[in-house]
This record gives structure tokens, C-alpha cells and sequence, in this order.
């Protein structure tokens, strides 16, 4: 098959493509060994919506087969970073523990080598607990930016965290209140001359005589005084759809999602309202993936893996190129070929055996030792052919 331009580019791509894909689709790209890229990108993701913010290291690693870029990463909790650092520290502006430039950009992070959680059960937990400064061009750092001069980003459940505890601790009341309401019992009076008087008489015993503090469904309880048997039955209350369903709609609205990925109900959707719920959704998801996922997570990462990549395989390509180039060259035709005649024409066959386009096993003959054909006159009829 001919070798064209297009074709050399693409095979000059495709060891950086096979590296990438090796690289990509293993466990060599973590740190931890646990996640390929993709799933590093989901954890980010996650760890930003809990915390506002992520921190991925870039880590160099042995090259081998499994990762020829000879990069690991290493994703980070907000937490690791030590806010503590304050002012300026080693000549360098810091503010809640980022180093800043001149323009304000961040030029250093000092993280802990630990999470901070952590270091007390290691053996010396102070040492452990220490902050280092690691070059900004070693870490990424991805938040979802809303204002100029933002260095950090709070949880995007913020807004209504507040909210969903009022309906957690809501919920925990009728939960209580139900089994209040299903504790049915019995309240015996007992008649007697042994009947006591005064503030403990009118006090709920049980039938070894102990003081009841508390209902239980079922129960008999005893009181001192006229002799009869009352029944305890509390009664019900009211539904709290209502008040749970406004609580969820007013979460949605606060985390961007819909009403329907909060809280799972589709009774009182249809298709209209799901679709026009998911249309925006999306355009959410777009405006997170082209703002913060591609600029500060995956474009960060793929132009220094890309010139690791050329850096890696520029000695196995070099040496393709080599072995391809002398695979390519043929011996030169011989004084005898089909070029002996200078006045003739050579024919379609001849011109199609030297051509560089038909064979990838051999290349044209040298012009500076072989005379070229005549050319044809510009008066003759192209469909002519000369003499010879």
C-alpha cells in the first residue's frame, strides 16, 4: 500500500497514543495503586462537591511498561492544607496556606504529609503533623472558581446544609412520636387501706412496684386510689410530605440538581418536566466540565505527559525511523534499464515500477546519474507519444 504524508503522521502518533492508553487505562497513573485516570477523575470530582476543593500531586515514577510516562498522581483532601501558614514565610506572600506571586498566583502550597486526622495514631504524630511547601507547578489544584481573586471554594452543599439538618432532626421528632403514639397501655387503680396520700401517690408503678419513667407499647402500670383500669391510647397525628417535599425542593434548587435526583420521586412528573429538569442539568454539568475539569485537571495533566511521552519514546522512534528508512531504499537500476534510451518515452508500467507512490520497498533512481526523458513537445497532441 503507498505511504503517503498522512500516513507517516499517523504512525508517528501512535506510540505516543499506545503510551497514553497504557498509562490511562491502568493503576500505574495513582499513587495509591487503587484507580485508573478515569476513576481519578471521578474521585476529584466527588471530593470537590464534598469539599470545595481537591489537591492532585504530581508524583515522577520508575518508567515501565505499565506506565511509560513515568507519572503517578496523587489526589489530596482539602484538609491537607495547612492554613495555619499565614503571612509572609520564606520571602513569599502565603495566605491560608498558599504561596502567591506577584500577580497573585499561586506559586506554592504547603500540605501536610498526612492527613491531619491521621497523624496522631502514627508514632510521633507532631512530626508526621508538619506542613511542607510543595512548587505549584507540582500540584493541581481544582475548585470551582466564582469570583476573580478566589483561592479556595467551600462545599458546594453549603447552602442548604442547614436545611437538611432542620429536616433530619424534623423526621427524628416524628419518628419519636410515632412510637409514642404506638405505646398502647393500661393504667389499673388499686383500692386498698394501704392507699398511699400525698405527691407520691399519684406516681406509675409497674407490677414489682418500681417507679415508670417511660412508655413502652404493651405496658400495665399501677396507681394508688379508687379501684379502676384506664386505657392509654395517644393519638395520631398529621402527614409531613408537605413539609419534606418543600424542604428537598428548596435543597435542589440550592445544589443545582432536580427535584427528582434528590429526592428519587417521580410521582408528579412527566416526561416534559423530567426533560426541561435535565436540560439544565446538563448545561450545569458542561459548564463544570469545560470551567474547571479540563482547565485545572485534565489539559494540566496531558501537555506534560504528552512532551514525557516524546521524551520517552524519542529514542524508539528515532530508531523506527532508521530501520523504516533502509527498509524503504532499493539498489539503483542498472546503466540497462528502461532509462537507456533518453529519447524514448518510458511507458505507464515502467513509470508506475519507479514511481515513489507505487512501492514503500524502494525509491526513485538518481536524476543526477540517470538523463531524464525528452519531454514532449507543447504542439503535439497529448494523446500522441514520441518516437523513439
Amino acid at each position: 500500500m503507498p505511504t503517503t504524508i498522512s500516513g507517516c503522521r499517523s504512525s508517528a502518533r501512535k506510540p505516543h497514543a499506545e503510551a497514553w492508553r497504557r498509562w490511562s487505562d491502568s493503576t500505574a497513573c495513582d499513587a495509591e495503586g487503587r484507580l485508573d485516570l478515569y476513576g481519578l477523575q471521578a474521585l476529584v470530582m466527588r471530593a470537590v462537591v464534598e469539599s470545595g476543593e481537591c489537591f492532585v500531586r504530581l508524583l515522577p515514577a520508575e518508567i515501565t511498561p505499565a506506565n511509560p510516562i513515568g507519572l503517578r498522581l496523587q489526589v489530596l483532601e482539602s484538609d491537607h492544607l495547612d492554613t495555619s501558614r499565614q503571612g509572609v514565610i520564606e520571602g513569599v506572600p502565603t495566605l491560608q496556606g498558599i504561596g502567591l506571586g506577584e500577580a497573585g498566583e499561586p506559586v506554592g502550597y504547603w500540605l501536610h504529609r498526612v492527613h491531619p486526622g491521621a497523624s496522631w495514631v502514627l508514632p510521633g504524630g507532631a512530626t508526621w503533623l508538619s506542613s511542607q511547601r510543595v512548587p505549584a507547578r507540582d500540584v493541581l489544584h481544582i475548585y470551582r472558581k466564582r469570583r476573580p481573586g478566589q483561592l479556595r471554594d467551600v462545599s458546594w452543599l453549603a447552602p442548604v446544609l442547614a436545611r437538611l439538618r432542620d429536616l433530619g432532626d424534623y423526621e427524628a421528632a416524628l419518628l419519636m412520636k410515632a412510637k409514642i403514639e404506638a405505646c398502647l397501655a393500661a393504667v389499673v387503680s388499686e383500692d386498698g387501706d394501704d392507699a398511699m396520700t400525698g405527691p407520691a401517690s399519684g406516681l406509675l408503678r409497674d407490677a414489682q412496684g418500681r417507679t415508670v419513667e417511660s412508655f413502652e407499647p404493651g405496658m400495665i402500670l399501677y396507681r394508688r386510689g379508687i379501684g379502676s383500669v384506664e386505657v392509654v391510647n395517644p393519638s395520631g397525628g398529621g402527614s409531613h410530605a408537605a413539609f419534606a417535599r418543600r424542604a428537598l425542593e428548596a435543597s435542589a434548587v440550592g445544589t443545582g440538581l432536580t427535584y427528582d435526583q434528590v429526592a428519587g420521586d417521580l410521582t408528579q412528573a412527566n416526561y416534559s418536566s423530567l426533560r426541561a429538569g435535565k436540560i439544565e442539568f446538563r448545561r450545569l454539568c458542561e459548564q463544570v466540565q469545560y470551567g474547571m475539569l479540563i482547565p485545572m485537571l485534565v489539559r494540566p495533566i496531558s501537555v506534560p505527559s504528552s512532551l514525557l511521552i516524546k521524551s520517552t519514546w524519542s529514542f524508539e522512534r528515532s530508531a523506527a525511523q532508521r530501520t523504516e528508512s533502509q527498509r524503504m531504499r532499493c539498489d539503483l537500476p542498472e546503466p540497462g534499464g528502461p532509462f537507456r534510451n533518453a529519447a524514448r518515452r518510458p511507458s505507464v508500467a515502467e513509470s508506475r515500477r519507479y514511481s515513489p507512490s507505487s512501492s514503500t520497498n524502494c525509491r526513485l533512481p538518481n536524476t543526477s546519474t540517470v538523463k531524464p526523458p525528452i519531454p514532449r513537445p507543447n504542439n503535439r497532441n497529448l494523446g500522441e507519444e514520441l518516437s523513439p
